[in-house]
């Protein structure tokens, strides 16, 4: 009997003793849970904003084609909506799996608590992972260009949107030399944010897709000049003469100056008769000279030779490494004979790391 009571009061002892304790030691064992749970959803929206945001706010959050994200004095359940329902009349669409989008409640949710915590001690947005491999169909096509964020800008099926051009009807090598090296807002993706493999299966996507009857500007007129003066470039490289000829009938329904008009009807005649290298060289002089006037034809032939050299047109990219050099002088002819160099020996890399030197 004495045993029970002892065993009693040492069981009493115990529950005065170390519950006091538990509930003392409660409330930093549920925070620390909290934050766990909080670095977890971090991670997970990191990964999301990589893949999903990055190409339109930056990889850092410091805003590109869409604005800020890193520092926003938006409240969560704001943010939540934006990324939910999306910004009529923007390029900001809905992001929810409810309204057409690919995210989950929960997927948003955490991308909202990365872009809230940034910069704290919870995960920096990580690079992205190898790509698994893909079947070629357009329904993967599809899911890859609203995952890797091209409907943001270009529209749920790519009909496009008040700042980026609808996608269907363009050629195919446009298409990746603008993923690759892009004119205009665009920012770039190299392969380390779209794989060669998955750019392929988007470009089968696009190409699947029945060209847009009514054609629409989703830039400034200005902006929109200037980008058909490149669309029309990039076409007659790929020797794509109906795109080059349908850019160029833009640039003549939007330009105002007499001269500048003329010489795009010459553009024309030259497409037409299958003149191609003299059809690009009126184009470039009237972009520098005119749609862009703060483009030398040095830097435009800079730009060409690297988009030529991102796309692997390693021809193309001499012929206007040649140009650039017949324009220099000093160390810059100098430096871009070494480019030609580099070129002629195969040593790609180290080219390309010298046009982009002389670009800056």
């Amino acid at each position: 009997m004495q045993q029970k009571i002892f065993i009693g009061l040492a069981l009493t002892l115990i529950i005065v003793i170390f519950i006091p304790i538990y509930w003392a030691m409660e409330p930093a064992r549920q925070e620390a849970a909290h934050q766990r749970q909080q670095a977890e959803a971090a991670e997970r929206g990191a990964e999301l904003y990589t893949s999903s945001c990055a190409v339109c706010h930056g990889s850092e959050g410091e805003g590109k084609i869409g604005p800020a994200l890193q520092g926003s004095q938006l409240g969560q359940d704001a943010l939540e909506k934006i990324i939910a329902l999306g910004v009529p009349g923007t390029g900001m669409t809905a992001w929810s799996d409810e309204d057409g989008g690919p995210l989950k409640g929960h997927q948003i949710e955490d991308l909202v608590t990365f872009i809230k915590n940034w910069g704290s001690t919870l995960p920096p947005a990580p690079a992205p992972t190898p790509t698994p491999t893909l079947t070629d169909n357009v329904a993967d096509g599809r899911q890859l260009f609203i995952d890797k964020g091209c409907a943001s800008c270009h529209g749920q099926n790519a009909e496009g949107s008040d700042i980026a051009p609808a996608l269907p009807g363009h050629n195919r090598e446009d298409v990746i030399r603008q993923v690759r090296s892009p004119i205009g807002s665009m920012p770039r993706s190299g392969p380390e944010q779209i794989s060669d493999a998955e750019l392929e299966i988007i470009v089968d996507y696009i190409e699947s897709l029945a060209p847009v009857t009514e054609h629409r500007e989703p830039v400034a007129m200005e902006d929109a000049l200037v980008v058909h003066h490149w669309m029309a470039l990039y076409a007659l490289e790929s020797d794509n003469q109906a795109e080059a000829e349908h850019h160029v009938s833009h640039i003549l329904e939007l330009v105002t100056d007499p001269e500048h008009k003329a010489q795009m009807e010459k553009v024309i005649e030259h497409i037409q008769a299958g003149d191609l290298h003299d059809a690009s060289h009126i184009i470039e002089e009237m972009l520098a000279g005119k749609a862009e006037p703060g483009l030398s034809l040095k830097n435009l032939h800079l730009q060409l030779a690297l988009a030529s050299l991102e796309a692997n047109e390693l021809e193309d990219a001499k012929h206007h490494l040649e140009h650039f050099v017949d324009l220099a002088t000093g160390d810059e002819k100098a430096r871009g004979e070494e480019a030609i160099d580099l070129l002629e020996q195969g040593n790609i890399h180290d080219a390309e790391h010298e046009v982009e030197e002389l670009m800056e």
